[in-house]
């Protein structure tokens, strides 16, 4: 009898042995976790993409506005006249607060704006963000239709 006792008993053992082991590892696996190691948003590059026909020259992300940088590669003069964006499923109009929209950009030539959020939103700091845009616009002669181009911008905050 004696001798089955001590089997169960070095049974319990190797058993309560590892599940101290197995408990540990998760709560390593979940300390690394919880301060973003596991996190592969991070290592996204920061990206702003309209196509080849409206470049993104240079862009900028601050917790409050989108400084960006177009060059017009469409070979004729166009007249930006709204920037629309989605950010987290929630309509955006962007305002100029250098009041350039409106204002012809040549063939070849760039144009910088400051985008302002309307509503407000406040862009989480040092984190990624991904907004789609879009940029209407439209040749610069009489009756011209209303064009649009859909961007997307990856970026991190500062």
């Amino acid at each position: 009898m004696a001798k089955k006792i001590t089997k169960s008993q070095a049974a319990l053992e190797f058993m309560v042995t590892y599940g101290w082991v197995i408990l540990g590892v998760m709560i390593v696996i979940g300390a690394l976790a919880y301060y973003g190691v596991f996190n592969t948003s991070k290592y996204i590059n920061d990206e702003c993409n309209f196509g080849n026909q409206l470049y993104c020259e240079d862009f900028r992300v601050t917790t409050d506005r989108i400084y960006i940088t177009l060059r017009n590669n469409f070979g004729q003069e166009i007249v930006i006249n709204n920037f629309l964006g989605n950010y987290n499923s929630q309509q955006l109009i962007f305002h100029d607060s250098f009041t350039n929209i409106g204002i012809p950009i040549l063939p070849g030539e760039t144009l910088s704006f400051g985008l302002e959020p309307d509503p407000r939103v406040t862009f989480p700091k040092n984190d990624k963000v991904n907004i789609k845009m879009t940029v209407s616009f439209n040749r610069n002669i009489a009756n011209a239709p209303l064009h649009n181009v859909s961007g997307l911008i990856i970026a991190t905050p500062q």
